[in-house]
């Protein structure tokens, strides 16, 4: 991104956690290079580049607001929002790849009073994010972001090191549906939360010994991650788009792949676990699927 002076910034996936986080489970996050946001100058403003600046001074407004704000050089941010700061991104919004942590973490790298302490960090990046994702925010996404390490969080946060399973294929797969933070928490407020004592203890279950098979490559990963992907689809249909409900109950009958959320869900990407690559192409266009591995 030419003429800018500010670090690049990564997207994230998340690979495990949706939810369940904030209910005392472990989610595994991994930056994703593919997609990246700056923070940038312009004298002269694209409509994108003016809908980034409005939101960067809004943002700064909120801060303010905020008991955090003694952790930000905030007059250094004001000065730059009167140079034309924006932040320049291809991060797809509202996909589930952190296109906001990304921007938490892009102004904490610029402005914030920087720390060790990862349990500190996590507090002031909750405290951002909520301002994109209310109560539901949990910090994470701009961890990953301005750490650019994997990280799996269980109540305390842990910088991974595990490459991904040799044989086990990653992908994101499109669904061309832009999900909305507001429209995906209202749902998840008036339809999933009331069922919390039916999905939370198998979706707790299953979640973490995805991840404890996934990160030391047991054969058992595929059995927990057909139970991760059948309880999904069982209690969180709601947040899969409709078009991918046939396909996601094919993985689940063939067991060929297994689908699941990627961030909040209500469209975005979902992410898929495999074994045959080969297969996956059969079952959806080129166009929709990016692997990661």
């Amino acid at each position: 991104m030419k003429g800018a002076i500010f670090p690049v910034i990564n997207s994230k996936i998340l690979l495990f956690g949706e939810y369940v986080v904030l209910y005392g489970g472990t989610a595994l996050l991994m930056p994703y290079s593919k997609y990246q946001g700056q923070l940038c100058y312009t004298s002269i403003f694209t409509p994108q580049a003016q809908l980034s600046h409005d939101i960067l001074q809004k943002f700064f407004q909120f801060l303010k607001k905020k008991k955090i704000s003694q952790y930000f050089y905030l007059n250094s941010f004001e000065k730059d929002l009167a140079k034309g700061l924006f932040f320049k991104s291809t991060i797809p919004q509202g996909f589930g790849l952190g296109s906001s942590g990304a921007l938490c973490a892009a102004l904490y790298q610029a402005y914030g009073v920087h720390t060790e302490n990862l349990f500190f960090l996590k507090n002031i990046f909750q405290q951002m994010e909520a301002y994109f994702h209310g109560a539901i925010a949990s910090g994470i996404d701009p961890m990953v972001c301005f750490l650019e390490r994997k990280i799996l969080y269980k109540k305390r946060l842990f910088l991974m090191k595990n490459p991904l399973p040799l044989k086990t294929y990653l992908f994101l797969l499109n669904t061309k549906i832009q999900a909305t933070t507001q429209s995906v928490q209202c749902i998840f407020e008036k339809k999933i939360a009331p069922l919390q004592n039916h999905w939370l203890k198998p979706i707790l279950r299953y979640n973490n010994v995805c991840i404890q098979h996934f990160l030391h490559r047991k054969y058992d990963f595929w059995h927990a991650m057909y139970g991760l992907s059948y309880t999904t689809f069982l209690f969180f249909k709601e947040l899969i788009p409709v078009h991918l409900h046939a396909r996601w109950q094919y993985g689940l009958s063939s067991k060929a792949y297994f689908l699941k959320l990627c961030g909040s869900g209500g469209g975005g990407y979902i992410l898929g676990f495999t074994q045959h690559k080969s297969l996956v192409y059969t079952v959806f266009s080129k166009e929709t699927i990016t692997f990661l591995n």
